[in-house]
């Protein structure tokens, strides 16, 4: 009974079994006809290739992976990876997708997908820098394409063969391949194919130090990227073409082909080719000296190359990264950097990467005075370069060890590993790396006394920098290249001063002055010596259209900053700021782009500074000196130069100079700081104490910047050419003996004496046409101006009239005496010789008149607005208002002042600190005088602080009552006009009297020859 019962019991498990067998696999055939529903559907999304589309697409795949799995179904598994890997964007990802579908492929007897498949490895493997199993791949895709005659697929394969030999050093192979895959290209025609080729041989030559070679390949690449009108395409020459010229220092062209190649890339969500334009357009700018903006870039580039997996392109923007912040002096940052990337480069067995990350650490140490260390670190870093046998990275490798033996004071190690470097980066065409390394060189030949020898060098990277400044278009990039390069002219000129001194009269005090003119004010130079040339006249009109517009939006937001400053709105001015940035960038780009359009620009010259003989000649004669002040790091120089003679005298270096004027300064405008709750008393005492530091302070600057040449210098005119914060510093102020130097002599101030015969050489119209001045003075800056006598009380909005935004340094209350200033003026013209502006009239369209440009002299009395950051946006402020109330633009901006025509001897800007601007190393202060210089003023007279409205209405009045009347030139007006101040006790301190210079020509107006 028992044995009966189990019996019934197994027949009814066995055929509960049957049923749930029958049943599983329902659900199986069930599960795996939805999947194949989700590939169909999948596949469909995949082809629209939309941003949404793959990512659904991809959600479906990832969903299908385990169902093909489980059912072993070969042929779906291989698609789905294969579309994975197309679908993911690290490099990772996509490698483990294509390692899975490659077998399944193979299995299956697709031999067209097998062999793509490893194609697609070898391809995404090099990029990661991983070239352990590389070639393998590479080859085996090669060798399949051949056996199925897939003459497309081969030539594809033996790129992609090319470029993994190149990663491996094995460059002859990496020629061999790449030279037959462009053939069998051209034979096909594909000529998307033949850019790929094309952009990889270029990089080749480069790896191997023919950048110039390569440059010709990758502009083959570029010319018919724009042919098949390819974006994809067209992003990878751009980027290609814009390194291998940067290589070769074409800054410039590489910048426009790097923005360009970055602007379509993100068009396109590349981010691939947007990370290579990032990291490279970090290069130019850490070669033009911008170290927070290159480090940024090179962060936002790091992070992409981390995203895709990119691992080899990671590492080397970290390392840039960390040299950024070595050239900073954070050496801490800089081997946090250095040490990452090098992580990474021995993770991937980068040599190359290794060698160079050792060596920078190496240096890093050396810089922190841990010698042992840099030594060892640095040696390392050479046998790993030598065993790679690139050239590029051994004479980097070379050069860095040097600098490390150099800081050591290692002599024989240092110029062993020099002369490598050197010997290397000339036949590589490193040009950047070469000046480094012969100013390094230079450096160590001083050092231990073979000065001849660093003369010689010195010369050459002088010559080097020339020929780079020259490549930038941009008047902007010109300036900011030659700022960073000012220690170049000042060491330079360090050794003609020593080598003068040991051999007079062998012309080494000529070549010091003509060096020291190179350094400074050259972008001036440049724009005055091409000022008759009309670089718009032929130009696209639709660029002149966009340019005219954006000026138009930097503009209004600029207006809309100023707004949310005075309703302290910090984070909107802060937001606003940021737009603005970008705006001026794009407008830079524009100007660029106007100048490469116009075939006049080809005729567009670099004039040259002038020498001792052309200065002598025509820029002093028996009563004018020039005084030219070289402040350098280690050591500063006086040029005294007359019409007959020159000499040099040494000065004490920047830092304790810098130190000194700035006390001086800051006890001399202390009459214009105002401090809250302060008592009349506590202000009488304040001001007493500054007086008194003052006169010390004067003293001892006197002493620094005139002891040499006070008794050479009586009555007689001087020419004072500054340097860094001696542009800030009014001469009028020091003192000869017992007397201001006003007292002795007449000053004029200039950017460089180079610019004197240019200035003069400004077209003037004729003089019958002329009017003798035109004032623009006391105009509406708010609409609860008293003058507004058309509207009600109740429809004024309530707005502060003295808001002191911090960076405008000065206040927006109405200039009462700007008024009678203006009136006594134009009380000594006739009245057919006048134009005056006042009130609403004192606006942005009464500038731009036919009345203005046609006048002698310009006078604006008025505020002025100093943005230190942004000089483009620093602005003379007009009316703000017109008669109904209604608020317009009102701000006559530096680059509005560009584009302004005149016709003037002089323009005045009786306004708060109109002189200053920003600080660029070698270009002095870059603000509204160089503006107005720019366009047409001979001379500009302006002021250095915030001004008393009263005294300088009263100086104005005496100032052109000596010119107009008298036909005193305005240096000489201006002279007569401070010692009358000098000798009344209400005005006779420097405050109310000094801020005024006179920049430009001393020729008194309407008496040119």
């Amino acid at each position: 009974m028992i044995y009966r019962r189990s019996i019934i019991r197994i027949f009814f498990l066995q055929i509960l079994l049957l049923l749930s067998t029958s049943i599983l696999n329902a659900q199986d055939d069930q599960t795996l006809l939805n999947a194949e529903k989700k590939h169909i559907e999948a596949n469909e999304l995949f082809k629209k290739n939309t941003a949404e589309s793959r990512q659904t697409a991809k959600k479906l795949f990832l969903e299908n992976l385990s169902v093909f799995e489980n059912a072993k179904d070969a042929k779906r598994l291989a698609e789905t990876c294969y579309r994975l890997s197309d679908l993911s964007e690290d490099l990772k990802s996509k490698l483990e997708y294509l390692k899975k579908a490659a077998p399944l492929y193979q299995q299956i007897g697709n031999s067209k997908a097998f062999a793509l498949m490893l194609n697609n490895i070898c391809a995404f493997q090099e990029q990661t820098g991983n070239t352990t199993d590389l070639l393998p791949f590479c080859l085996k895709s090669v060798e399949t394409y051949r056996e199925i005659n897939d003459k497309y697929g081969e030539a594809v394969a033996l790129s992609n063969l090319g470029s993994a030999y190149n990663a491996i050093g094995q460059y002859n192979k990496a020629f061999e391949s790449l030279e037959l895959s462009l053939k069998i290209k051209r034979e096909l025609k594909d000529r998307s194919g033949e850019i790929v080729t094309l952009s990889t041989i270029a990089n080749l030559y480069g790896r191997i130090g023919e950048p110039r070679k390569g440059v010709s390949y990758s502009k083959a690449a570029l010319e018919i990227a724009e042919q098949i009108n390819d974006p994809q395409r067209k992003s990878l020459a751009l980027i290609n073409h814009a390194a291998g010229l940067v290589t070769i220092g074409e800054y410039q062209k590489g910048l426009d082909y790097f923005q360009q190649g970055l602007s379509i890339a993100r068009e396109r969500a590349d981010k691939r080719s947007e990370g290579a334009a990032l990291n490279n357009l970090a290069g130019i700018y850490s070669v033009l000296g911008e170290n927070e903006k290159a480090i940024e870039y090179y962060q936002r580039a790091s992070v992409l190359f981390q995203e895709l997996g990119m691992t080899q392109a990671e590492a080397t923007a970290l390392s840039s990264i960390g040299n950024r912040y070595e050239i900073l002096g954070d050496y801490e940052k800089a081997s946090e950097y250095s040490q990452k990337a090098l992580e990474i480069s021995r993770r991937i067995k980068d040599k190359k990467g290794q060698a160079q990350r050792l060596v920078n650490l190496g240096l890093v140490n050396a810089l922190s005075g841990k010698f042992e260390e840099a030594i060892k670190l640095g040696t390392e870093g050479l046998l790993l370069a030598q065993e790679s046998s690139d050239k590029p990275t051994l004479s980097r490798t070379a050069g860095n060890l040097a600098y490390i033996y150099y800081i050591a004071k290692n002599d024989l190690k240092a110029v062993e590993n020099f002369e490598t470097a050197v010997k290397l980066l000339r036949e590589t065409e490193d040009i950047h790396e070469l000046v480094v390394n012969l100013y390094r060189y230079a450096r160590l030949d001083h050092y231990f006394g073979r000065r001849e020898s660093a003369i010689s060098k010195m010369k050459e990277v002088i010559e080097i920098t020339e020929s780079l400044r020259n490549s930038f278009v941009s008047q902007g990039l010109r300036s900011d290249y030659l700022s960073q390069k000012k220690h170049f002219y000042d060491f330079y000129i360090e050794l003609l001063f020593e080598l003068n001194r040991e051999k007079p009269k062998q012309g080494f005090d000529e070549a010091a002055l003509r060096i020291s003119e190179s350094a400074r004010a050259r972008s001036l130079l440049d724009s005055l010596g091409n000022l008759q040339k009309d670089i718009k006249g032929n130009a696209p009109p639709e660029l002149l259209d966009e340019i005219s517009a954006l000026r138009q939006t930097i503009n209004f937001k600029d207006s809309q900053k100023l707004k949310a400053v005075q309703k302290n709105e910090n984070s909107k001015a802060a937001e606003l700021d940021k737009e603005i940035t970008v705006l001026l960038n794009r407008y830079d780009e524009l100007q660029t782009k106007l100048r490469q359009s116009n075939p006049q620009f080809a005729s567009l010259n670099n004039p040259q500074p002038l020498s001792l003989s052309e200065i002598q000649k025509q820029v002093l004669d028996d009563e004018t000196v020039l005084l030219e002040y070289s402040i350098g790091e280690k050591r500063s120089f006086l040029f005294f130069v007359t019409n007959r003679t020159l000499e040099i005298f040494e000065l004490p270096r920047s830092e304790m100079i810098e130190k000194q004027v700035r006390q001086t300064l800051e006890n001399l405008k202390t009459r214009g700081q105002q401090i809250d709750n302060e008592t009349v008393p506590q202000r009488n005492e304040r001001l007493k104490n500054a007086d008194l530091e003052f006169q010390k302070n004067i003293e001892e600057t006197s002493k620094i910047l005139l002891s040499p040449i006070a008794d050479k210098i009586l009555n007689k005119r001087l020419l004072i050419v500054g340097s860094g914060v001696l542009q800030y510093l009014p001469f009028s102020t020091l003192k000869n003996k017992t007397r201001y130097l006003i007292e002795t002599n007449e000053i004029v101030n200039l950017p460089s004496a180079s610019i004197l015969p240019l200035l003069r050489k400004t077209k003037n119209n004729s003089v019958s046409q002329q009017k003798e001045i035109a004032i623009l003075a006391d105009p509406i800056f708010s609409n609860t101006d008293s003058r507004f006598k058309t509207l009600a009380e109740s429809n004024k909005p309530k707005t502060d009239d003295k808001i002191i935004p911090s960076v405008l340094r000065s206040d927006f209350s109405r200039l009462r005496f700007s008024r009678v200033e203006a009136e006594n003026i134009s009380s000594l013209a006739a009245d057919d010789k006048k134009h005056i502006a006042l009130d609403f009239a004192a606006n942005l369209e009464s500038v731009n008149s036919e009345a203005v440009r046609n006048s002698r002299i310009v006078h604006f009395a008025t505020h002025g607005i100093v943005n230190s950051k942004l000089p483009e946006l620093s602005s003379i402020v007009l009316s703000l208002f017109d008669e109904n109330g209604k608020s317009r633009e009102g701000l006559l901006r530096l680059n509005d002042v560009y584009n302004l025509q005149l016709s003037a001897d002089l323009v005045v800007m009786s306004a708060c600190e109109t002189a200053l601007g920003k600080e660029i190393n070698g270009e002095g202060i870059v603000g509204l005088t160089r503006g107005f210089m720019f366009a047409g003023a001979k001379s500009v007279m302006a002021s250095l602080w915030k001004v008393d409205d009263r005294a300088t209405a009263d100086l104005m009045g005496s100032f052109y009552q000596k010119m107009l009347k008298e036909g005193l030139s305005p240096a000489a007006a201006l002279r007569a006009s401070q010692i009358a101040m000098i000798r009344q006790k209400a005005s006779a301190n420097p405050y109310y009297w000094a801020a005024f210079t006179i920049q430009g020509d001393f020729l008194p107006p309407m008496k040119q020859k």
